[in-house]
């Protein structure tokens, strides 16, 4: 089969209960075709936990929601954002059954007219859940008679932002909540190396949200009864860092102490960004395969088993983005926000093209079936939460506005609409070789 061909394969599944008309596509990409099957089920779960791995990022993005909301968005913006990420994530899987080999631009498409690294993923998994509860049982002990109320911790709001209403704020504090659920569509772009694609993907990418869900929650709830309701002085920490600063209060000064339950919870941060690493090599070998990039970011290095030269192209980029932290810290923040923007517009164009042709247009049967009721509800749900997202973490932070606490999210946004169109035309219109189906 050609890099630019779909295959469409109707399979007849004999299930005990019903005969159900389940549609198959596949696609072919020669470079991603040589890679080895080497993902098992407990690895693909083990995978999407550590790319989402939500408690740890929590802690790191503390700040945003200090300033806007206070504790109780620590907990109810979570409770709200898993809520409709996991709508987001069943919208995907569904499509991710009837084609897991491909990515959001090709569901649409589709919609409309080593045991060792799977070892090293299932044990990066264990020393997170382990992380989690060491860090999770100190904070407990160490603020034990200090705990807030149950008022202080669900209820009151708290804006420091300049905001007149809390509701601005409160809203834009769901970014802690978006940045730390996100990227969980990761788990398709490893579906060449998995053994059963059709099934671990979709069940991959729940997990992902299920699992961390839970965890984030707990460790939400614990967060908001520990953290003191008074956290200016966090906020204005000479570290930079609010969590690190809490966590040295809470170790009386120790800065070993300190250091190493940083470390705790960084060390499984970079075992996400690993994975990350991976994954985007994998979205960067894909479409090269079909021509957007240049035919060597496609080549797949069979002593070694990857694409080197995707990993190479993917470090420069990410050496880029380093160099615009040393230039500005407001710019580095909005290239690291609007990804979850721009990754809610693919999930919510997929959730679209089921919602409005998929499902009843050409009455796509999937593997994975959400049904006619909890089908579109989930698609419905993803597209309107990724909607107001989209709104809500495009504003400023603080009001008044400055040049230091500007929102460049919606200049990051913009760029990212002009970007494809200005290199469809300069290169990939030549080159690029879409997916054709039937």
């Amino acid at each position: 089969m050609n890099s630019e061909e779909v295959e469409k394969k109707d399979v007849m599944q004999a299930d005990e209960s019903q005969n159900k008309h389940v549609s198959v596509y596949t696609i072919d990409f020669p470079t991603n075709s040589e890679l080895r099957k080497k993902l098992n089920r407990p690895a693909v779960v083990a995978i999407g936990y550590l790319i989402v791995t939500t408690w740890s990022a929590y802690s790191t993005a503390s700040a945003t929601a200090l300033v806007a909301g206070g504790l109780n968005v620590f907990f109810w913006g979570l409770l709200i954002t898993v809520f409709c990420i996991i709508c987001a994530a069943a919208s995907l899987a569904e499509p991710a059954s009837l084609c897991p080999y491909g990515n959001q631009a090709q569901w649409c498409s589709i919609l409309t007219p080593n045991k060792m690294i799977a070892t090293a993923n299932i044990a990066s998994l264990i020393w997170n859940v382990c992380g989690f509860l060491l860090i999770s049982i100190f904070m407990l002990v160490q603020s034990r008679g200090h705990y807030n109320s149950a008022k202080t911790a669900f209820i009151t709001i708290s804006n420091q932002s300049g905001w007149s209403t809390s509701f601005v704020p409160w809203v834009s504090g769901l970014s802690q909540a978006a940045l730390s659920t996100t990227a969980f569509d990761a788990v398709a772009h490893l579906a060449y190396e998995m053994h059963e694609p059709h099934k671990d993907v979709p069940f991959g990418m729940l997990s992902a949200i299920g699992t961390n869900g839970i965890i984030g929650l707990l460790y939400a709830v614990i967060f908001i009864f520990c953290l003191p309701a008074n956290a200016f002085d966090l906020l204005t920490t000479p570290t930079g860092f609010p969590f690190g600063q809490f966590l040295l209060n809470l170790t009386h000064g120790s800065q070993v102490g300190t250091v190493f339950l940083i470390l705790v919870f960084f060390i499984p941060l970079l075992f996400t960004g690993v994975d990350l690493y991976v994954t985007t090599s994998r979205i960067a070998c894909g479409f090269a395969s079909q021509g957007g990039l240049p035919n060597l970011v496609g080549k797949v290095n069979q002593r070694i088993d990857a694409p080197i030269f995707a990993f190479i192209f993917v470090g420069i980029i990410n050496v880029c983005l380093a160099w615009i932290y040393v230039g500005s810290t407001a710019a580095f923040t909005a290239f690291i926000s609007a990804p979850a923007v721009v990754l809610g517009w693919t999930y919510s164009a997929v959730a679209a093209s089921m919602l409005f042709y998929g499902r009843p247009v050409k009455q796509i049967k999937t593997k994975f079936n959400l049904g006619s009721i909890l089908g579109p509800f989930a698609n419905i749900v993803t597209i309107i939460f990724y909607l107001c997202l989209t709104v809500f973490l495009s504003l400023p932070p603080t009001y008044p506005v400055s040049a230091s606490s500007m929102n460049f999210t919606s200049v990051i946004l913009v760029a990212s609409i002009l970007a494809p169109i200005l290199t469809w035309f300069l290169y990939a219109k030549r080159f690029y070789r879409p997916i054709v189906t039937d």
